[in-house]
Parts: C-alpha cells; structure tokens; sequence
C-alpha cells in the first residue's frame, strides 16, 4: 500500500518484532478501526500503523470474537482514509485464522513436558498462528500443567486417565474447530515459516492431505543425517507410494478435518501404527500435496525409538497393511504388494530375533517373508534403512 502522507505505512512482523517493545515481540497485535469494530490483524499479516493522534476518539472495551479475526467494539469515531479501507480489503486470507483457513493444530502429550515447551514455542514463533492450538494430556504426571499456563499462549487443554495416543488424537479432532488439522507431537518442532506455508497453499480449496519434507534432530536438538523417502514427492493419487513407504510424518502432514471425520474413528485405538492407517485409509479417498520444503524437525530419542520398533509394534504395521489391501482391492498392483509384504514379514522376523522370540516363530516370519515375490534389493534396502 503506498504511504500517504508519512501517517501509514505496511510493515512486515519481523520488522515490528525488532523495532517494537519485548512484549509486542511476543504476541504482536494492530488493530485497524472499521465502523464500530477494531479488527486485531494477526502476526503474519501486513501491519498497518498510523499516529496515535488517529486513535484518540476510540473508546475500547472487551474483547468478542468476530468472523474468524479477534474484534473489539468501539465508539464509531471519524471515517477512516480510503487508503485504511484499502489495505483491510486486500488482507483477504491474511492467516491460519481466517474464516476460510482455520488451521487448529492438536497435540497429544504423556510426560514429556521438557520437549513440549520447546514445540509451544516453536508455535509461538510462527509467521502465522494457528487458529487454535489443542493440547490432550494422556494422564502425564509431570510438569505439563505449568508449562502451558507459562507460555503465553491460548491453549485449550484437556486431561484425562491414561488413553494412548490413538484416543487422544480422536478427542482432540472430535474438539477441534478449524477446517484444517495437524497432529503435531509433543516432541517435534515446526520451523518459523511452516504454518504460514501450508496456508499458502490453501488459497485452493480442495480436500487433500498436505505434506512437507522434514529434518531429524536428536534430543538435544542437534541435528542428525536425513535420508528424504522420495526423491520427487509423490503427488495426486498416492495410496500405491504410501502403501510401498510411509512417507507422511503427522506433525508435518495437514488434514481436512471433514474427510477425517468422515472417515469414524481416524485413528485405531491399541495399536502403535495408528497415524499410517489413517493416512493410508485417507488417501483411498482425497489425493496428496507435497510441499518441498523441510518445515518441521523431527526429533529422535530413546522414548519414540523404541515405541515401534520391536515385534509387537512391526506386527501391528502388518496388519494395517493387510486391513489395507482389503480396502484397496485392485488399486495396489501384486508386485508393488508382494515386495512390501515381503519386506514387513523380513523386519518382523529380525524383530521378533532382538525379542529373543522362539525359532519357530522366526522360521515363520520368514517362511512369510519368502512366500512372497521376493527382491534382494528391497531386502538391503530394508536393512539399511
């Protein structure tokens, strides 16, 4: 918008969290006067800033949501310039917020409080907010609580007796009031401009499932070897490529919360593969968008490691995969089914070995394993993956 003047002028937020007091830089709000309400713009958006001389004849009083933006009543005053008027029309979609892209971001957490403030942080520093930030603590006995009262942010939170994952996250969608959902765990990050990427690309307003690359860091936050699943991210129709690899990370995948519910239960209660049997049931139904960016940091450390990786957790992956062949029908072709199988049977095997299972339940895993169209270089690629 063209400065009129030296009253206006637009600014980025980066420039107001450098110029501004510590207390805008934390959550940062301008409100732009529009008949009887003062729209609070949120912090990705372009800022408008006049003199306080203009808002001298405007009276504040308590705050009431209004059309997806914070408003605020107050005494009519004088007419805004034209150029004010202007510049609060072409804001359009000016965040996660806004009516048409309400991105809630839901976290389920069990006694990681240590990891969890440094994800809420790194949601506070995002280019553009969520439009609501969901927290169910699983029955955690540790210093959750304290650590979203102390961080500033607009939570709603949820408690309950121990559930699992699985029941967590279908609470927190049964909640969740945005159009737009993430599963973010409480131990990844989100990088700055993440969010704000995502909402870039809902200008189109399809249902599908959007996805981005992501860094791995340790859990001191350093970062370690990433090895991207694809090369070319898969696009479109992709059940074959996410039934072949599971190339969707929850806290860097973004779901329409109406195909999620569509769908019953997202997320299958007592098993540890529960995020890919939603993603593979979901994209029998909405294709996938892939966002080459790494937006997010995926943290690894002892307490996600070991989750999934011994038998239990690998047989649990087995039977989704089966359960979603059934679905599936002839949309995987035999090939690309018989090598994955063979793959899962091979892993199960070597998992049930460091369990130190019984030889006769090794033998059949990989009597499973070999009955399919076996490939040995899927199986050095299992092994070094």
């Amino acid at each position: 918008m063209a400065e009129k003047n030296n009253q206006f002028r637009t600014e980025k937020v980066s420039f107001c969290r450098k110029n501004d007091s510590s207390e805008l830089a934390m959550q940062i709000r301008r409100f732009v006067f529009r008949g009887k309400y003062a729209i609070l713009f949120p912090p990705e958006s372009c800022i408008l800033k006049w003199r306080p001389s203009k808002m001298q004849n405007h009276a504040e009083t308590n705050i009431v949501p209004k059309d997806g933006f914070h408003a605020r009543p107050v005494s009519t005053g004088s007419e805004l310039p034209k150029e004010v008027e202007e510049g609060i029309a072409s804001q359009g979609r000016v965040s996660s917020g806004s009516p048409k892209n309400r991105i809630s971001v839901a976290i389920a957490t069990y006694n990681r409080a240590k990891y969890l403030k440094q994800t809420l942080e790194s949601l506070r520093r995002q280019t553009v907010p969520p439009f609501e930030i969901l927290i169910q603590n699983d029955g955690g006995k540790d210093e959750t609580p304290e650590v979203i009262k102390s961080s500033g942010m607009e939570i709603r939170y949820f408690t309950w007796e121990n559930h699992g994952p699985a029941a967590s996250r279908n609470h927190l969608l049964s909640q969740a009031s945005g159009n737009w959902i993430m599963f973010l765990d409480d131990d990844d990050l989100l990088m700055p401009q993440a969010l704000e990427k995502f909402s870039d690309e809902l200008a189109d307003p399809r249902e599908r499932i959007l996805y981005c690359r992501y860094l791995r860091i340790d859990s001191e936050g350093n970062e370690l070897p990433t090895r991207d699943k694809f090369r070319t991210l898969p696009q479109g129709d992709a059940a074959v490529e996410l039934f072949f690899k599971n190339f969707l990370l929850p806290s860097g995948t973004l779901l329409p919360t109406g195909a999620l519910r569509a769908m019953g239960t997202a997320f299958p209660v007592g098993q540890t593969a529960e995020d890919y049997d939603c993603f593979l049931r979901l994209s029998l139904e909405i294709p996938v968008q892939g966002i080459d960016k790494r937006l997010v940091m995926r943290r690894r450390h002892l307490g996600n490691i070991s989750s999934g990786a011994g038998a239990a957790g690998v047989a649990d992956q087995i039977h989704t995969l089966e359960r979603f062949l059934v679905l599936a029908g002839n949309r995987i072709p035999n090939r690309i089914r018989q090598n994955r199988m063979a793959e899962m049977y091979a892993r199960y095997a070597l998992a049930l070995k460091r369990d130190r299972a019984g030889k006769d339940a090794i033998r059949e895993a990989w009597r499973n394993s070999l009955a399919q169209r076996f490939v040995l270089k899927n199986f050095i690629r299992m092994l070094m993956s």
